[in-house]
């Protein structure tokens, strides 16, 4: 369970489904991730990234764990994973690759149609769900052995402009 301290407050998570310490750094730093007018829109969507592109981002970026870990941790990485998915768990999504990422070039697909008509997922600036997509893809990538799909070319140009985003170009 993620949990920070920030002087006297403790902060976590109360749950699957709860952005208690987005929500709070976001309101700390006045960083306007969270904007009431998006409050619904942006669950939905969050839900969304975290369901639906996170566990196919991070199986197919897993499948190269051997590559990204170091020695004196790859037993405890392996436990972990198959305690968590099962026995043989990297072996059985590395016989799936293929269709995971047909799966995962689909589930992006509303993302590439939300950046046709727009900068950012929801309007002219980042919002949470941005930064969170980014995480996802930013792991996806991590492994250096996949590219954004081809045909989603509005979410290619948008993440390389994540990458090279700073605070002062939203704020």
């Amino acid at each position: 369970m993620p949990i920070i301290r920030d002087g006297k407050s403790v902060v976590f998570e109360v749950s699957e489904d709860s952005q208690v310490i987005a929500k709070y750094i976001d309101s700390r730093f006045d960083l306007g991730l969270f904007p009431r007018d998006l409050e619904g829109g942006q669950s939905i969507l969050w839900r969304y990234i975290e369901r639906e592109v996170e566990g196919l981002a991070f199986r197919l970026n897993d499948i190269y764990w051997e590559e990204m870990v170091p020695a004196n941790d790859q037993l405890r990485f392996l436990r972990h994973k198959e305690r968590k998915f099962g026995r043989g768990c990297i072996d059985q999504w590395r016989g799936q690759k293929k269709e995971m990422l047909a799966q995962l070039e689909q589930r992006l697909l509303p993302f590439e149609e939300m950046l046709m008509y727009q900068r950012f997922l929801l309007g002219d600036r980042p919002r949470f769900a941005d930064f969170d997509l980014f995480g996802m893809l930013g792991n996806f990538l991590y492994s250096g052995h996949y590219r954004l799909p081809k045909a989603h070319t509005q979410l290619g140009k948008w993440y390389r402009g994540m990458v090279h985003l700073k605070s002062k170009s939203f704020l």
